[in-house]
């Protein structure tokens, strides 16, 4: 299976239409990106639905992989949803390796924060190499 990006990713796909077109940023060893999600990604009226909020921290582990070479999938990610995340609520999220990086399986971490630092969901996923 031969994995191509051609720009049309939901979350970093610049020619998406209805992506979210994310941005990241990749500084000491962390990969992070800001977001606020619109209405249009709600579950209940005015909180965010949890399944975007683990999209985008799925999103920024496997850039993060991406970032130092690596090319992976994910193979396993929990999360754990601590606050609510409100409609067009300013938040950064923030990658970081857990693991080694020259295994078939690596560890990363990510969390989801508010501008004040309240981290409001996090999560811990394994990446299996591919190529």
């Amino acid at each position: 299976m031969d994995f191509v990006d051609d720009n049309y990713c939901f979350c970093c796909g610049k020619l998406n239409p209805i992506g979210m077109k994310l941005d990241f940023h990749y500084s000491n060893e962390q990969l992070s990106a800001e977001v606020a999600f619109p209405r249009e990604f709600q579950g209940f009226a005015g909180i965010v639905h949890g399944g975007m909020v683990a999209a985008v921290l799925d999103e920024v582990m496997v850039w993060l992989l991406m970032k130092k070479g690596i090319k992976a999938v994910t193979g396993q990610m929990d999360v754990k949803f601590r606050k609510p995340v409100f409609i067009n609520e300013n938040l950064k999220f923030t990658a970081e390796l857990k693991g080694r990086a020259d295994s078939r399986a690596i560890k990363v971490a990510a969390r989801a924060e508010r501008d004040d630092g309240t981290v409001v969901a996090d999560s811990n996923g394994t990446f299996i190499k591919v190529g």
